[in-house]
């Protein structure tokens, strides 16, 4: 009697080879959508921290160590709506924009000359 071909024990071979495949394809994709999701999570983290840092600089000191509530109490619709009035100097005196009182001369101002003609 000849021997026949087991052929479904060779296709459920194939079958859990394939399967095999395929998970481990869906794992590479998955690790790599992660590892994109990580870099997307630095660029982000970098850009908050680099526009944190900038309002930071830009804001006035006393508004910066202001109590959260005395900044609500204020009713501001825009930071750049805080006009803040430090204290004066009290050294404070007026200058004339026209006089130097340091130097003891009379010195123009420099937007008043008349830009010099153009020599061909």
């Amino acid at each position: 009697m000849p021997r026949s071909r087991n052929l479904s024990l060779r296709q459920a071979q194939r079958k859990v080879t394939d399967q095999e495949e395929k998970v481990r394809l869906a794992q590479v994709k998955a690790e790599a959508a992660l590892e994109q999701m990580d870099e997307f999570e630095k660029r982000a983290k970098h850009q908050v921290g680099t526009q944190t840092k900038r309002i930071r600089a830009q804001s006035d000191n006393h508004l910066l160590q202001m109590k959260i509530s005395d900044f609500l109490n204020l009713k501001l619709k825009y930071f750049t709506d805080y006009k803040w009035k430090g204290p004066e100097p009290s050294d404070s005196r007026a200058r004339n924009n026209s006089v130097s009182t340091d130097r003891g001369r009379c010195r123009t101002r420099q937007c008043s000359q008349l830009p010099r003609p153009i020599v061909q």
